[in-house]
């Protein structure tokens, strides 16, 4: 059954995040996070867990747990983002550490965890500011797992939630939660599972190809392809330092 989720008077100046990081130990470090109206958060879990149901789809719904015998029901789950009524966007912004080492002194960054986080709230108020230019409000839902940052929670609501009050006013809340339990979480986890696994293609498999090519069809264009800052509601954006090239194709280089 989908989480309890705060109740919040029924206004899009409230946003809920689902947010995560996939591929920290490769070569595309990629951020994502689906962003939907926080009155809307309920009525979406219950629409997406009444289709598991319908289709027999049971517990937790993961890149990783994707398997064989899974797949067609995993593809089709992940279809239901763009079945899902507008306001909803996912976006997602990758890294190349070969270029951009997440420790480096061009970016003010002593230690690959402070390049981490700063490419992580960037690339969240940025997302903000074009998915949710009203906001007022925001709960920043990161997913509770082993492989992530120590501390990223905490941290992430000092750097998130000033930066936020600054540049739009808005005041930020960054909480930890098992994906497990929420069905939204988990169809953001998904896509962006499917974005690294393009980029990065460390582990190539014949059915989690058929899964990115599904999703591939319902966005129009490769998943390592880039997007142009107001494309919606599926958006990529492939991080340049300035002075460096774009490097995928048809990026505009902005979330």
């Amino acid at each position: 059954m989908p989480a309890p989720v705060p109740h919040h008077p029924a206004s899009s100046e409230h946003y809920t995040v689902f947010s995560d990081e996939s591929g920290v130990h490769e070569r595309y470090l990629v951020y994502g996070a689906l962003l939907i109206p926080t009155q809307r958060v309920e009525s979406t879990n219950a629409l997406l867990d009444k289709f598991c149901g319908q289709c027999g789809l049971q517990g937790e719904i993961s890149w990783k747990k994707c398997s064989k015998r899974e797949i067609e029901r995993y593809s089709d789950f992940a279809a239901q983002f763009w079945a899902i009524d507008p306001p909803r966007d996912f976006r997602a912004m990758a890294i190349d550490t070969r270029k951009n080492p997440l420790e480096s002194s061009e970016h003010g960054c002593d230690n690959p965890e402070s390049g981490f986080y700063k490419f992580y709230y960037q690339f969240l108020t940025r997302s903000l500011q074009i998915a949710a230019p009203g906001v007022q409000e925001c709960d920043v839902v990161v997913g509770d797992r082993s492989d992530s940052y120590r501390y990223r929670t905490d941290i992430l609501q000092s750097t998130i939630g000033g930066d936020l009050k600054r540049r739009l006013g808005a005041n930020a809340i960054v909480r930890r939660a098992q994906p497990r339990l929420n069905r939204v979480h988990q169809l953001a986890d998904l896509l962006l599972g499917s974005v690294s696994y393009a980029l990065n293609r460390a582990s190539p498999s014949a059915y989690k190809e058929q899964l990115r090519l599904r999703i591939e069809q319902l966005v129009g264009h490769d998943l390592a392809h880039g997007s142009m800052p107001n494309e919606r509601p599926f958006n990529l954006w492939g991080f340049s330092a300035r002075g460096q090239p774009r490097w995928l194709p048809g990026d505009q280089g902005a979330v």
